[in-house]
This record gives structure tokens, C-alpha cells and sequence, in this order.
């Protein structure tokens, strides 16, 4: 089990547009520019409604949208999209498997 650095400041997410959406068996990919970019490899909440990998093609309206705001809640990475979108990557508390990567500027943040 991996935990959020208490001292990663999210800001440089703001603006970042996403350009890619990948779908694959076992997670989905996620490129944006500002070098950010996540892995998703469980369970997802997009707009409220909580997701699995194979619900990942509903994330294709993100496409060319910029990030507001980025936060997390303990573990759990929240991201505010224009459109009104919420994108939440959530940990399933596994000590076995990784939830997300998320790649930043900063280095490889994994939960």
C-alpha cells in the first residue's frame, strides 16, 4: 500500500489539457501536456457515478478539456475538469496491486 506524499502541491495540473485517452485490459491511460499524465488500474468515479476499467470509453468527453483543479482526499486523487467534469481515481486499499500511477513533473507518484 502506497500513500499520497503529504507534500506534493497539485497546483501544476491547473491548465493541463488532456490530449490522449488510451483503453486497455487491465487500465486505461491518460496523457496530458505539463508532463502529466495517469494510469488507471481500478475502480474510477466519473461524474459521481463510480466506474470500472470497462466503463473507461465514458471518459472520451475529457478529450481536449483542461484540468480546473486538482486535489486529493487521503489517497484518493480528485480532478475538476472544464464541462463540469470530476474525475476521481480512487484507491481500493489493496496492499497487493497499485490503484493509479500518476506521473508528474516532480517523478512517479504511485497509490
Amino acid at each position: 500500500m502506497y500513500e499520497f506524499p503529504k507534500d506534493l502541491n497539485l497546483s501544476f495540473c491547473k491548465g493541463a489539457k488532456l490530449y490522449t485517452l488510451g483503453l486497455g485490459l487491465s487500465a486505461i491511460s491518460i496523457s496530458c501536456d505539463k508532463d502529466l499524465a495517469l494510469s488507471i488500474e481500478s475502480d474510477f468515479e466519473f461524474d459521481s457515478e463510480k466506474l470500472t476499467l470497462e466503463d473507461g470509453y465514458k471518459l472520451h468527453v475529457l478529450i481536449g478539456k483542461k484540468i480546473l483543479n486538482a486535489s486529493n482526499k487521503g489517497n484518493d486523487l480528485i480532478l475538476n475538469f472544464e464541462g463540469g467534469h470530476r474525475l476521481v481515481l480512487l484507491d481500493d486499499g489493496s496492499e497487493y496491486y497499485q490503484s493509479y500511477h500518476f506521473y508528474t513533473p516532480r517523478g512517479l507518484v504511485v497509490i
